[in-house]
């Protein structure tokens, strides 16, 4: 096809005129449309998110018509990559938005691979022009962030790599996981392709995964790089050992996956709820599981030895599986069901086995169950050394001499009780047998402690060879407990002997303690009415002294007062009891116990005194404190520095409103707890005894400072001499 020229020409009038005017000029031919060639033009492919290749030729359109962009007098399609003319080179323009655009309303991605391979012609004439504008194309893909899948690329027969087609002819696109791995499902379907000795072309999948990270997706570069040379290395140890596998293990077939694993998991859950020396699940007869597994232990072990013939080339391959990045699987389910990277060690097994799935199955689980039915060896050996029934036996006699030991504390209780209430009647004599028959109940029950201690040593002693762990697990946990009775039990054979001593010394001592306990209840009153003396006498000397206030050495000595004072109400107690314990007889003792109440409770009664008197006194200081108060605010008959009429001066002479605010808050403070403290002691004096000087003194100078016709004589005060003397427009209402 070549140029189209296309001129118009336009008259203002004929050439030639018989009027005396001269003809106009004749215009210049413009050229309006230069048409692009074809060869001029790349036609652009892309492909989706389904792998299926989207032509856009032709559908980049302004309404329904296809879109024509004019650049200069050229006219270009808007859905081709254009070339330079003079270079043949790809340039850049604003077609290029427009097919990137429509490649990313369809979720697809510029197919610069397909529009080579399609129509190479269109590349360039020369090799270096292909490269030259595949590089362009691959730059306007890179900028445009357009990398968005990850076709799997294999080696073809000619060694070249290019992309796997499946068989409707779309391209494979790996599945690509949130830790920027190939999916699980991608995993499996990859290794089936290379099971058909199809090679991975790993450096272009690992070329075309950077670029899709450049454009944003996350790729764990190396991790992908691992699994693509995993699967690659993998699908060539299958190939070199397939061939011999299959000679080996087509063997298993004759054993049954289903009876076996019934047979091992009836095993294992025998023994999961089985011990040596517990009573064992009520199912089935021990002999019968041992025959059974005995039985399938052979057929086991004859399965691994068919496996062991393969073993090192499936080790090979499954250790290298495991090695790659990717999710683990479950047991032998997910190996046969959902292998993942484990896909290509499970097909060599199943596809070795003609696809039997009992064998792939018996294959994969015979060495774990080799190793459970190991385990219960030791087991099995030990299990009739120690009789159905001993843990349990021994848990039950534990616990029996426990109870047995908690309930003897209630006889000896009851012995100990019936011996003090003998000695304390001081004839030195069990006068009714209450302690004979006391000390028989004792010295019986402890004797059976002590013979169910002997069995229960005797029979851990009998099991001590067995080597059995969980049984030595179970038996180190009774010893444990057995330990702690051990000690409990020495304590009451120590008693039994000890009780014929017990006997005697309570008859002794009842009488010794009746005489002294006397003695030592007057010694210790004297002892702590003296010691409460130290703390009360400081606190009555200032009392005296008109000049000192006694509070805060009363404050500082009252804790210790206090205390002093329950341990005298203690003696007081302990007092009663004293005289609950007297007789008729002993009148000596009562008046004894007479004179020490009474002069407890006369310390007591001057405790409360001092009490009292300090409190006057403290509330006698407050009342000074509110005639200085008064002072403050009126300023008579001394207006002192701190006064309210002070600082009213002040304010009038500097205008400090801020400075005068804060003296009338702080005095409106104190005005107000005073006013509360006043109060409260005229209170406490109304409740105080009248007759009492001091009392009656305080309360008639208290009175004046809190009565008045409408409110406290401190809060008229203030609002008098404080609150009217402030400034109008700062004056806030008066306190009520």
């Amino acid at each position: 096809m070549i140029f189209i020229l296309v001129y118009f020409l336009t008259y203002a009038g004929p050439i030639f005129s018989s009027s005396n005017k001269k003809p106009s000029p004749t215009p210049t031919p413009t050229p309006l449309i230069i048409v692009e060639r074809p060869e001029q033009q790349i036609s652009p492919y892309c492909f989706d998110g389904l792998g299926q290749t989207l032509s856009v030729s032709g559908e980049i359109k302004n309404g329904p018509n296809a879109l024509i962009l004019r650049i200069g007098n050229t006219m270009y399609d808007a859905s081709k990559f254009h070339k330079d003319p003079n270079t043949n080179i790809i340039f850049k323009e604003e077609s290029v938005n427009y097919i990137f655009n429509y490649c990313k309303s369809k979720q697809a991605e510029l197919d610069i691979e397909y529009m080579f391979l399609t129509h190479p012609e269109t590349f360039g004439k020369t090799q270096a022009e292909q490269e030259k504008n595949t590089l362009i194309l691959r730059g306007f893909k890179k900028d445009a962030k357009m990398d968005l899948y990850l076709p799997l690329n294999v080696i073809d027969n000619n060694g070249a790599p290019q992309r796997f087609l499946k068989e409707d002819k779309k391209y494979l696109l790996l599945q690509i996981d949130k830790k920027g791995l190939m999916s699980e499902e991608s995993l499996q379907t990859v290794s089936s392709i290379r099971l058909k000795k199809i090679f991975l072309a790993v450096d272009q999948m690992m070329e075309k995964a950077q670029d899709l990270s450049s454009s944003g997706i996350k790729i764990d570069m190396g991790g992908l790089k691992n699994q693509f040379e995993g699967l690659q290395k993998l699908g060539e140890l299958y190939t070199n050992n397939i061939t011999s596998a299959t000679t080996q293990i087509p063997l298993l077939k004759k054993y049954s996956y289903i009876e076996l694993e019934q047979a091992v998991s009836k095993i294992l859950n025998y023994f999961t709820y089985f011990t040596i020396g517990d009573t064992g699940p009520s199912d089935a007869p021990f002999s019968e599981i041992a025959q059974l597994y005995a039985n399938t232990t052979k057929i086991v072990s004859e399965i691994r030895a068919i496996k062991d013939r393969v073993r090192t080339p499936f080790n090979e391959m499954y250790n290298l599986a495991k090695s790659l990045p990717g999710d683990e699987i479950n047991g032998v389910e997910d190996f046969v069901n959902s292998p993942k990277k484990y896909t290509i060690p499970m097909r060599f097994v199943h596809d070795a086995s003609g696809q039997d799935i009992n064998t792939t199955k018996l294959f994969y689980i015979c060495d774990e169950w080799w190793n459970q039915l190991e385990n219960l060896q030791g087991k099995i050996s030990a299990v009739q050394t120690v009789k159905q029934g001993f843990l349990p036996d021994l848990r039950k006699d534990i616990s029996a001499i426990s109870s047995q030991i908690a309930s003897v504390q209630a006889q000896k209780k009851s012995f100990e009780e019936a011996l003090q209430v003998s000695a304390q009647q001081g004839n030195m004599q069990d006068i009714n047998g209450s302690v004979s028959k006391a000390k028989s109940v004792v010295e019986e029950k402890i004797n059976e402690i002590i013979t169910l201690y002997n069995k229960i040593s005797a029979s851990i002693e009998s099991v001590k060879n067995v080597t059995d762990t969980l049984f030595q697990q179970s038996l180190s946990d009774i010893k444990k407990q057995f330990s702690l009775i051990a000690p409990k039990v020495e304590v009451e054979i120590i008693y039994k002997n000890e009780i014929p001593a017990k006997i005697q010394n309570a008859y002794k001592s009842a009488d010794e303690q009746k005489k002294s306990s006397f003695t030592q209840l007057g010694n210790a009153v004297k002892e702590h009415i003296t010691k409460l003396d130290t703390f009360l006498d400081p606190v009555k000397v200032e009392l005296q002294d008109s000049t000192k206030n006694p509070v805060p050495t009363w404050s500082e000595k009252y804790a210790n007062i206090s205390y002093m004072v329950n341990v005298l109400r203690d003696d007081l107690s302990h007092s009663a009891q004293l005289l609950a314990r007297t007789t008729d007889l002993d009148v000596d003792l009562k008046n004894f116990l007479k004179d020490l109440d009474q002069s407890i409770h006369l310390k007591l009664a001057d405790i409360q005194s001092v009490g009292n008197q300090v409190e006057i006194k403290k509330m006698y200081f407050q009342y000074i404190l509110s005639l200085d108060l008064v002072q403050k605010m009126t300023g008579s008959p001394v207006a002192t520095p701190d006064s309210f009429p002070e600082a009213l001066k002040q304010y009038q002479a500097d205008k400090n409103i801020n400075v005068l605010i804060a003296k009338y808050e702080k005095i409106k403070t104190i005005t107000v707890q005073t006013k509360n403290t006043l109060e409260e002691n005229w209170r406490k004096l109304n409740k105080m005894d009248q007759g009492l000087t001091e009392v009656k003194l305080l309360s008639d100078k208290i009175k004046p400072l809190i009565s008045s016709t409408s409110s406290s004589y401190i809060i008229a005060v203030f609002n008098t001499h404080v609150n009217a003397k402030m400034p109008e427009n700062n004056r806030p209402a008066p306190l009520l």
